[in-house]
């Protein structure tokens, strides 16, 4: 996961980056004197909230390619609000109640920054993305850098390998919003089990023995896949 660090003081995004070691590290220059308020928000697989001045953020949805912030502002008094784009490029900004005034984009961190004039205490802000939807999101869960001694998990092994001893449920996280049409299970790029109903998972229990790859790929409603894979050392007799 990446993560940005946004400087709320000033409405300016400081860095885009992922954890080391589990730690988030990022170097900032300081103006003596002058007060400082940091948030750190975890980069979502679509466009997103992220800071808010003069404005407090009251509900946010992401659906067909949309975006809607439901806003509490000040009357007369311009806000900003700054998103998360997800490398989505292609967008259009629109204000319900009130005159958006101009954009500043961080490719960086790949934020933008919106300033509009609300006309009183409620606004809702939308960005349309145009193009292609994004396709699913889709992790092997399980097995995992552990050993497996018929299909229980033991405990995690040394240098971070996925051992196991006879039979073993794979299973996997998947989510889309136009929904999941189907969960392809493979060992080795040979297609072993469709799933098209959750929870979606497989069993996998023939003859193994070494170093083998298992694939999955995941279908939505909209035409779209993506799948991940992960190396195991198996034997099952």
């Amino acid at each position: 996961s990446e993560y940005i660090i946004y400087d709320w003081s000033n409405m300016m995004p400081i860095s885009k980056l992922k954890p080391i070691d589990g730690k988030l590290t990022v170097e900032v220059n300081f103006k003596e004197q002058n007060p400082y308020l940091f948030g750190i928000t975890k980069c979502r697989r679509h466009p997103s909230f992220v800071a808010a001045e003069w404005a407090i953020l009251k509900d946010e949805k992401w659906n067909n390619n949309v975006l809607t912030l439901y806003l509490e502002t000040k009357t007369n008094i311009s806000a900003k609000v700054a998103v998360y784009l997800s490398n989505m490029d292609n967008y259009t900004v629109s204000l319900d109640n009130g005159t958006i005034l101009k954009f500043t984009r961080d490719d960086s961190t790949n934020t933008l920054l919106i300033e509009f004039q609300p006309n009183n205490t409620q606004a809702t802000l939308k960005i349309s993305f145009s193009g292609e939807s994004i396709p699913p999101y889709l992790k092997i869960k399980r097995p995992s850098k552990h050993l497996y001694i018929f299909d229980k998990e033991v405990v995690p092994t040394i240098f971070g390998n996925t051992i196991i001893l006879g039979k073993v449920t794979i299973e996997v996280d998947v989510y889309d919003e136009s929904g999941i049409e189907r969960v392809e299970f493979y060992i080795d790029d040979v297609l072993k089990f469709t799933d098209y109903d959750e929870p979606y998972s497989w069993v996998w229990n023939e003859f193994a023995i070494g170093k083998y790859g298992i694939r999955v790929i995941a279908y939505d409603n909209a035409g779209k896949k993506t799948e991940d894979k992960i190396n195991v050392i198996i034997f099952n007799i």
